[in-house]
């Protein structure tokens, strides 16, 4: 084989792994604001607060809300699962416990993973791997805020790996 050829032929094959790799890696990346969320106690529903996107509460306890987060496309190719993020602001020593859960067909829990949320940031829950997601998934996250508006849900991202 002439060298010229084994050359192109080298630089095609670099090509083509590259665009196999970018197709096995796929993203779809979700954003919703903390408006989203809803109390989960019926009761709790007057001192749930939206504000400027985000979701807070002015009840005298801490609040529990739950936020769907619906998928905007099928995956009928595959679901290696998602990772939720959530930004969150807090004021003083106050926190936020949010847990992010999967759901398979007939409502059956196939994964879920919290974290305590305090001052301001983003925190990264994963529900990726082996059986915490399939195609038929369904998303959520719950979370107590804090009393007396001392913290707030900003956004949750989810972003799906597929393929």
């Amino acid at each position: 084989m002439r060298p010229s050829l084994r050359i192109l032929l080298s630089i095609c094959s670099l090509g083509l792994a590259s665009l196999v790799s970018a197709a096995a890696s796929a993203q779809i990346v979700s954003n919703f604001p903390g408006t989203v969320c809803k109390s989960v106690q019926g009761a709790d529903a007057p001192s749930i607060e939206y504000i400027a996107a985000s979701v807070r509460s002015s009840k005298a306890s801490p609040t529990q809300v739950i936020c769907p987060l619906p998928r905007l496309i099928d995956v009928q190719n595959g679901n290696k699962g998602a990772t939720i993020i959530i930004e969150y602001t807090h004021v003083g020593a106050a926190t936020s416990t949010c847990v992010a859960a999967s759901y398979g067909a007939a409502n059956r829990l196939l994964a879920s993973t919290s974290a305590t949320l305090s001052g301001v940031g983003a925190q990264k829950l994963d529900l990726r791997g082996p059986g915490k997601s399939d195609v038929n998934s369904n998303y959520v996250v719950r979370c107590t805020l804090p009393a007396g508006r001392a913290g707030a849900i900003r956004s949750i991202e989810i972003v799906e790996l597929v393929r």
